[in-house]
């Protein structure tokens, strides 16, 4: 394939500007680069026609970087792109999931209040001494107990030890994966004590 046919538009630029007839390689390289720079200023005024482009300035003084930059992390993402999710999100009126495994424990508590709630109504419906009042009442008590319990879960998430113990507790494989690194961990510092 010939220099043309591959970069067109910048040998049409050398050869306008006359440089490559008698031009040192100097003034050739400067005139590529001022291409490059034409070439960039255009490209990135077509491409903000599609993808407008806005700038953000997060203080540090007043911790409004920090707050960001944790939440970012949290959710394993670029400060940028975690900005974009969290306003589309919070545009869309869609809640930004930080984990997944928290998402997971609250639909394992609705399902639990949802099962709860049959049988209380499936109970009592063959109890006549119940009335409905009473039924709504335990209903109410159990939803309640349930808000509590999903409040407790997002403001105050376990500690990565109980995480752990808990996760170990339901998974063999993983618990034998830690006894290794824990077993190794020891052997190689023979004085730090486990507890």
């Amino acid at each position: 394939m010939s220099k043309k046919g591959k970069h067109h538009a910048l040998w049409q630029f050398l050869e306008a500007s006359g440089v490559l007839n008698n031009g040192t390689p100097e003034e050739i390289q400067g005139v590529r680069r001022q291409y490059r720079k034409v070439y960039m200023r255009e490209y990135k005024s077509q491409l903000r026609k599609v993808k407008p482009e806005f700038m953000v300035q997060l203080s540090k003084h007043n911790g409004d970087y920090g707050k960001v930059l944790t939440a970012a992390k949290r959710h394993k993402m670029s400060v940028t792109a975690f900005l974009r999710l969290a306003t589309i999100a919070y545009i869309e009126r869609k809640y930004l999931i930080p984990n997944n495994v928290l998402v997971g424990k609250l639909a394992a508590l609705l399902e639990s209040c949802l099962n709860d709630i049959r049988v209380i109504t499936e109970i009592r419906s063959r109890v006549s001494l119940f009335t409905i009042e009473e039924k709504y009442s335990v209903i109410e008590e159990r939803i309640t107990r349930m808000e509590t319990e999903i409040r407790n879960l997002f403001d105050f998430p376990s500690m990565l030890e109980v995480a752990v113990s808990e996760a170990a507790r339901t998974d063999a494989a993983l618990r034998e994966r830690l006894l290794t690194i824990i077993n190794n961990a020891a052997r190689k510092n023979p004085d730090s004590q486990t507890t």
